[in-house]
Parts: C-alpha cells; sequence; structure tokens
C-alpha cells in the first residue's frame, strides 16, 4: 500500500518545439485579411520600407521575435497555446483558460479553467458531472441532475497513478447517473423526480421505486414522442418546442403533433394556427400555407418576392430582390441608372479595383494577376492619384522600390527581384545588386555591402572591425583573441593583423606568447596542453581548474608539496563535485540536485532549478517542499497542497476556489502506517 501512494510522486514534464530558421526577403505573409492592408509580415519578420525581413531567432523555443530593425529582438512573444511566465513561454495545460506562477513563485498553476472542468489546488478537474469539489480533499461535494453520489470507487485494472489527473481519469467518477428517465436520485435503484418527458408509473405500488425490476414497483416511463409532461402513456398535458397539443374529447388518446405536419416548414405552432416558420420563410397568417419560401438569397422577407435582408455578398434593392456584388467585392451598390447590376467600391485584401465604365462594372482583380510580382496593390480606383496599378508589397524575394523620375520618365514604383545572394536590406535603384543600407556584418561601400571578413575586399585575416575610407573598406581592429595588431602604415589605412602562435590568446610577436587559451598553460612563450579534462593548470602534472563533470584531486608529498593534481570524472550529470566525486555540488543544464545527486528536470516533476540548491519552480500538478516537488492532489489520501502556494477565493466550477489544505508531513506520516 505504501508504495501505490508513492508511486504517484512521479513526473509530468513540458514540452517544446524545434526553433525556425528566418530568411532575408522572406516573410511576405500571403493569407487573405479579412480588413485589406498594404503589406503584411510574418511572424517573425518586420517590414523594412521595401520587404519583409527576418528579427533574431527568438531565444525561447516557444516564442517569436518581434523587432523594427534587422536581425534584432525587441520584445519574444508566446505561441498559440502558450503563456510568459518570469520572461519564459511555457505551455497551458489543456483546459486551463489562465495561468501561472503560485503567490510564493515556486509552482505552475492555473488561475481559472475552461467549460466542464472545476479549479481545484490549482489544477483543473474534468467535472465529470460533479457540481462542486470541496478544497479540503479535493473530493466532490455535489453531483449534476440525474446523477447520485457513488462511494463504491474502483480503480482501473492495470492502471499505475503516476500524475494528478490519474486520480480522477483512473477512478470511476464521483457521480453516477441515476435510473433512464430519473432527473432525481439518491441512488442507483431509488428516483424521486422524473425527468421531463417522463412519468411516475407505479402499475401497484404506492412508493418510490426501491428496488430495480422488482414486480410492482415503480419507474420512470417515456411519454409519447413529443410531450414534455404526461399522466400516462397515452395522455400528455405538454408539449416540447416544435410541437403542439390538439383539441379533443372525452376518452380520445392525448398526443402531441408536429407543427411540420399541421403546416409545412413551421416550428411554433398551436392547434388552429402556426406562429413561427424555419429561417428563409416568413409567415402569412391568412393562408392555409402559412410558411411561404423567401427569394434567394434572402435572410428574411415580408412577402414570396420581397426581401428584406440579404446574405452576405448581396445587396438589396429596391424592389426587394437580392443582387450579387462582384466577385471578391467586400462593398458594392448598384450601376447608375440600374437596379439589377452591381459595381464594386471596395475588394478583398490582396485584390485591387478595375474600373468600369457608366455603363460596365468596376470589378476587383489578384494584385498577381497584373503582376506575378505583386501581393498587395493598389491602383486608380483606389488612389485617384495614380494612372496604373502599383504595388504595396512584393512577393517574397523580392523588394518594393520607388524609381524616382528622370528627364520625362516620372516616378514609379515596382518590385526588383533580390541578388542571389542577398545582402541589401534595401535597395537603392531598380537594380537588385544596387543598395542602400546592408544587413548586419556588412558595411555600404558606394552602392555595395561588403563584409568585414578576413581573406575577403582585400580585409586581413583576424579583423574584427572596419569602416570605409576613400571609397573602399579599412580594417581598424583585429581580434582580441589570437592576434597581434600591428597599427597602419598610413592615415586612413588598414591596420594588419599578425597571427599567434598556436593556442595562443594573446602574444608580443608571430612567435611569443604571453597568454593561452583555456586548457593551455604558458611554457617558454610557447603554450603546451594542460592535463585531460582541465582546463587550467601550471603543467601538464598539475591542474588548478577541472573541466565541469570532475573533480580535482591533489596528491602532495610528505613535506606538503603538490606532487600531481588531476581530474577525475564525477557521477553522472553533475557539474561539479567533491572528492570522491560521489556528491555533487552542481549539475549540468536539465538537471537538479537531489539528495547529492543529479536527476533530471522530468524525473524531478521540476520546472526551473537552482544549481547548488535543487528545484525552484515545480511542474503544473506538484507543489515545492525543501527544494523537492510533490504531487499536488492526492484525493483519496484526504490531500490537497498547502495553503500558501495557490492563490485562490472561490469553489464554483470554471472559477479560482479558496484553497485549505494539510502539510505534507502528515500525508508521509500516514504513507508510513501503511
Amino acid at each position: 500500500m505504501k508504495a501505490f501512494f508513492i508511486a504517484v510522486l512521479l513526473a509530468v514534464a513540458f514540452t517544446q518545439t524545434a526553433s525556425t530558421t528566418y530568411s532575408l526577403n522572406g516573410g511576405a505573409n500571403p493569407s487573405l485579411q479579412s480588413t485589406r492592408v498594404s503589406y503584411l509580415c510574418q511572424a517573425n519578420y518586420y517590414w523594412s520600407t521595401q520587404s519583409c525581413q527576418p528579427c533574431s531567432t527568438a531565444t525561447d523555443a516557444n516564442a517569436y521575435c518581434t523587432c523594427t530593425t534587422y536581425n534584432t529582438c525587441t520584445t519574444q512573444t508566446c505561441l498559440t497555446g502558450y503563456t510568459k511566465i518570469n520572461s519564459v513561454c511555457y505551455q497551458i495545460p489543456a483546459n486551463c483558460a489562465t495561468y501561472g506562477l503560485t503567490s510564493s513563485s515556486n509552482a505552475l498553476i492555473c488561475f481559472s479553467c475552461a467549460t466542464g472542468y472545476s479549479l481545484v489546488g490549482g489544477i483543473c478537474i474534468l467535472n465529470n458531472n460533479c457540481t462542486q469539489y470541496s478544497t479540503a480533499n479535493a473530493i466532490c461535494t455535489g453531483c449534476n441532475a440525474g446523477f447520485y453520489f457513488n462511494w463504491n470507487l474502483q480503480l482501473t485494472t492495470g492502471t499505475t497513478l503516476n500524475s494528478y489527473s490519474s486520480y480522477f481519469n483512473n477512478f470511476s467518477g464521483f457521480c453516477s447517473p441515476c435510473m433512464a428517465g430519473c432527473s432525481s436520485c439518491t441512488g442507483p435503484t431509488t428516483c424521486s423526480t422524473c425527468a421531463s418527458g417522463y412519468y411516475w408509473n407505479m402499475p401497484t405500488s404506492t412508493t418510490y421505486l426501491t428496488t430495480l425490476g422488482t414486480t410492482g414497483a415503480g419507474s420512470c416511463s417515456a411519454c409519447i414522442t413529443g410531450c414534455s409532461a404526461c399522466t400516462s402513456s397515452s395522455t400528455c398535458t405538454a408539449c416540447f418546442t416544435y410541437y403542439y397539443l390538439p383539441a379533443t374529447t372525452a376518452g380520445q388518446t392525448v398526443a402531441c403533433n408536429t407543427c411540420n405536419s399541421l403546416f409545412t416548414n413551421c416550428v411554433a405552432c398551436t392547434a388552429t394556427a402556426c406562429q413561427s416558420c424555419l429561417i428563409g420563410y416568413y409567415l402569412v397568417t391568412s393562408t392555409t400555407v402559412p410558411c411561404v419560401t423567401c427569394p434567394t438569397q434572402c435572410t428574411s422577407c415580408s412577402a414570396a418576392s420581397v426581401c428584406t435582408a440579404c446574405v452576405s455578398g448581396y445587396i438589396l434593392s429596391s424592389t426587394g430582390t437580392c443582387v450579387a456584388c462582384p466577385n471578391n467585392c467586400t462593398s458594392c451598390t448598384f450601376l447608375s441608372g440600374t437596379t439589377g447590376s452591381t459595381t464594386c467600391k471596395a475588394c478583398q485584401d490582396l485584390f485591387y479595383l478595375v474600373v468600369g465604365t457608366t455603363t460596365t462594372p468596376t470589378t476587383c482583380s489578384l494584385c498577381t494577376s497584373s503582376n506575378s510580382q505583386f501581393l498587395r496593390c493598389q491602383g486608380p480606383g483606389e488612389n485617384s492619384s495614380l494612372t496604373t496599378v502599383v504595388p504595396t508589397q512584393c512577393t517574397n524575394n523580392y523588394y518594393l522600390v520607388t524609381v524616382p523620375a528622370s528627364g520625362t520618365t516620372a516616378a514609379s514604383t515596382t518590385c526588383v527581384a533580390a541578388a542571389a545572394s542577398p545582402v541589401c536590406l534595401t535597395l537603392s535603384t531598380n537594380v537588385g545588386t544596387s543598395c542602400l543600407t546592408c544587413i548586419t556584418g556588412y558595411q555600404l561601400v558606394g552602392t555595395q555591402c561588403l563584409a568585414c571578413a578576413g581573406g575577403v575586399n582585400g580585409i586581413p585575416t583576424g579583423c574584427s572591425t572596419c569602416t570605409v575610407s576613400s571609397s573602399a573598406l579599412v580594417c581598424t581592429a583585429c581580434s582580441t583573441i589570437g592576434y597581434l595588431q600591428v597599427a597602419a602604415t598610413t592615415a586612413g589605412g588598414s591596420v594588419s593583423c599578425t597571427a599567434c602562435p598556436s593556442q595562443c590568446s594573446a602574444c608580443s610577436s608571430s612567435t611569443t606568447c604571453t597568454t593561452c587559451l583555456s586548457s593551455y598553460f604558458l611554457s617558454s612563450n610557447s603554450c603546451s596542453p594542460c592535463g585531460s579534462n582541465c582546463l587550467a593548470c601550471t603543467s601538464n602534472t598539475i591542474c588548478t581548474t577541472c573541466s565541469n563533470g570532475f573533480y580535482l584531486n591533489t596528491v602532495t608529498t610528505s613535506s606538503g608539496t603538490t606532487q600531481s593534481a588531476q581530474c577525475y570524472s564525477c557521477q553522472p550529470n553533475c557539474a561539479t563535485c567533491v572528492s570522491p566525486g560521489q556528491a555533487c555540488l552542481t549539475c549540468t543544464s536539465g538537471y537538479v540536485l537531489t539528495n547529492g545527486g543529479c536527476v533530471s528536470l522530468a524525473q524531478a516533476n521540476c520546472n526551473q532549478q537552482s544549481a547548488t540548491t535543487g528545484c525552484t519552480v515545480c511542474n503544473y500538478g506538484f507543489y515545492l517542499l525543501n527544494n523537492q516537488c510533490y504531487q499536488c492532489l492526492q484525493p483519496y489520501a484526504g490531500f490537497v497542497c498547502r495553503s500558501n502556494e495557490v492563490q485562490s477565493n472561490t469553489t464554483t466550477n470554471g472559477t479560482t476556489p479558496a484553497v485549505q489544505y494539510g502539510y505534507i508531513i502528515s500525508i508521509l506520516a500516514l504513507l508510513l502506517v501503511f
């Protein structure tokens, strides 16, 4: 039994999506919008005035960046289904409406739930016909109509309780259904009130049903079809919607008939008249056929040929008919002098107005039909100052460029193809290699974007910073690691970068090291390797700092002189440990310190951890105690997490309940008894 309860302390972990690569000039959004827009970029892109250019990739795999300049990130916005908590995007659990941290910021919880779920201990629990859960022990305290409390709870065969949801998904429900046709009962064989459409059928007994199927006992029997209330299997006293109660004489069966059988397409009636018709029909009260079809495309009408409202894409004429607007038109009117021909006033997104005449209608055409590179556009119909169709956004791998007027040639806006290997952020002319601004890592020299990279464009290897001087790119600074900077020989000229010897981080000449890279030590003006897994040393046998996952074992002579100091492996997933390696001090990323060892976040039910103290934030469904995570709901042991772990104040389904909790110490004591 003890093992059974301890088994509930296993984990539920979150998953993350893979990161996405964003390309230059590749972020145009071709999706049709409900409102017309001039341009639109995909998530993680921004409008550069000529095209959609990428922001940097979000550091959070469940977010995308918003920005206003190339390859930067102003804000990280969570993907759909995720919410930001402490600057990290977490997946919102299923059926959780709002999500966040506990009042002490050490566990992830829900604050409100979707319809059909109740909030208990910061967790959304499927109602399963329960109207309210106790916040003291997570037990159901009220059932829906037609259900009764069922305390004969049985664990589903072969299931393992390894998360909070197992308690509610693998046990039979708290509320079980009453017998068929019963709306109120106290058990499976006792009914106190029959449901609508049923009556109490008690052939010989004068008491309510006590034993299901017993001769003479009562039951809830169905009324005749259409009856909402009846006194027997043949006598109705009230009818459901769409039915009516006919007039009868003594001794006749009183049944409910459908309105449609009396009056075609009628949905509400009396025995003598229709009161309401199906949608698309109108009511005529002075005829034996009261529901008459509205004309095509009408949503309502006042007579057989008179519409009062039309479906979307149609307009109502003065004669009461619905006339179609031109295709892909969002607003239209009647062509001058007509009542049956329409002309467009505004087009959908991705379309433009093709202006008609006084006798021909204005219609809508796709921007790409005017030019295959035009994603969004406008013409004289949208802008009276124009004489032709011009783009407002180009398709991917094209720039939107306004070419200035030249001589007798007027200014024009067009789409210009990007170069095969684009480095221009924006263009200055209608030539794809004529740059106005450059992407990060390139500098504008004339109309070209040149890279400040060693070995190209006359830049020496090892150069880290460039500037433009006399219409040329020159190096002004060398890398601070592995290179020696030699001043320029002429004013405005390029500095020289001399490579240091192998494994040097700094040098005074091409043959003399002054500082070594990590895992090397300085010996006779050169750098020699330290021992295995050593980050810093004074010789190849005496290490002073070990790599992560290793500890330093020092051997000294009898006089106290260090004879050797080498690095040995800690136990798996330790970042640091103490000799002889069994006890971890800190853990590697993705692992949390637990009882001197490192276990995965999933195994520890942990979401965030401290390298030295253990878990700091628990997964959804768990709470923190002494830097370890424990199951939050254990209703069959009468336990819900501690009161100071959850922010809440009511107990109604779908809202945040007040939580009154016992302590984990008491439940552990209970386990020991078992």
